[in-house]
């Protein structure tokens, strides 16, 4: 298990993201471009399940941009990932909020960041 190694905002160490999380197995990931302007509420709505099966681990983005890097948007956007606040606390489907962020991988210049976006 791994801890995020690009340079991360305050939010997101505030947010106590961080850290090493609970290992999951490899899961199958479909990616989307968004072409028109959306709020992550609309975003994440559109993708099909219940809010539990639309997140992944810090592990699983971190294997991600590491093994994907190409899907990583470019020039500044971001790629957006659902993430657990807390990996040990379910989702409430009904206050999904409570338990989960969006987390934001730019890439510029070479330059990795991460950023949390809360709902």
């Amino acid at each position: 298990m791994k801890l995020l190694n690009y340079q991360l905002t305050n939010l997101f160490i505030n947010c106590n993201l961080n850290k090493i999380g609970v290992a999951n197995p490899e899961t199958l990931v479909k990616v989307h471009e968004i072409v028109q302007d959306s709020t992550f509420m609309d975003v994440f709505l559109a993708l099909l399940g219940i809010w539990n099966q639309k997140w992944l681990s810090q592990n699983q983005i971190i294997e991600f941009c590491e093994t994907l890097p190409d899907y990583l948007k470019q020039g500044g956007h971001a790629t957006m990932f659902l993430a657990k606040k807390d990996d040990n606390e379910p989702v409430d489907e009904d206050n999904h909020s409570e338990n989960l962020v969006v987390v934001c991988v730019c890439v510029s210049r070479g330059n990795r960041r991460a950023d949390v976006a809360l709902f």
